[in-house]
């Protein structure tokens, strides 16, 4: 790994923190997002990867055949140490750009969306002062690209968002939940049964709350009998 590369990722994990409580967050994203134990948030779970290239896609439906394939977004994604927060963020943008340019969704090749919106939501949460060449250039690397090519591909798409890339906690904290629950959702589909997990996350917590507190006292009459 270069020195450039460890220091995004560390620099991930630093302003991960600034979205709350560091080791509460990794903790429920292991769980959520199936990340299993987590040293490090150097690339992204089997599960959340899949999610990725069905949203990443999906502008293509009905227009083209091009698609987001798992390898691809894989392999970016371990290349350019992608962390979770640079995905929902990178999401969210996608979000914006239904809404105030659709045809740049359509235009744009899925494999290139995926490469220029995380690169875009990584230098939002990083911010650190870093020569934006040499990211570009590390960047360009991860998807196959030449610089000039990258270039091109940033300045579209933040012409197409309309510069607009300030998503505030509490609209980043949706997308993490919508993330999640289209996660549990597939998870447990393909499983046939939902975990505590899963159904924690796409539940109402309010009605979690009431069932767990109902089965508790039911657990509990009959552990009297």
């Amino acid at each position: 790994m270069s020195s450039i590369s460890k220091r995004r990722k560390e620099g991930s994990r630093g302003n991960i923190k600034s979205m709350g409580d560091h080791q509460e967050f990794l903790k429920r994203i292991s769980k959520t997002l199936y990340y299993g134990q987590l040293p490090t948030l150097s690339s992204l779970s089997l599960p959340v990867t899949e999610i990725s290239c069905e949203v990443w896609s999906m502008a293509q439906r009905g227009h083209s055949v091009r698609r987001l394939h798992a390898d691809q977004a894989a392999s970016i994604a371990r290349s350019a140490c992608v962390s979770p927060c640079a995905l929902v963020l990178a999401i969210l943008y996608l979000e914006r750009l239904k809404l105030c340019n659709p045809d740049y969704l359509t235009a744009t090749s899925p494999a290139d969306l995926f490469l220029v919106s995380l690169m875009v939501s990584n230098k939002f949460l990083q911010d650190d002062g870093e020569d934006d060449e040499v990211i570009c250039s590390e960047w360009a690397a991860s998807g196959g690209l030449d610089l000039h090519q990258l270039n091109k591909l940033e300045a579209d798409f933040l012409n197409a968002i309309e510069w607009n890339l300030y998503i505030n906690e509490k609209t980043f904290e949706s997308g993490l939940l919508w993330l999640e629950r289209q996660v549990a959702m597939k998870q447990a589909l393909m499983r046939g049964f939902f975990t505590y997990t899963d159904l924690a996350v796409t539940c109402n917590k309010t009605l979690m709350s009431e069932l767990m507190n109902k089965l508790n006292i039911f657990t509990t009459s009959m552990s009297d009998r």
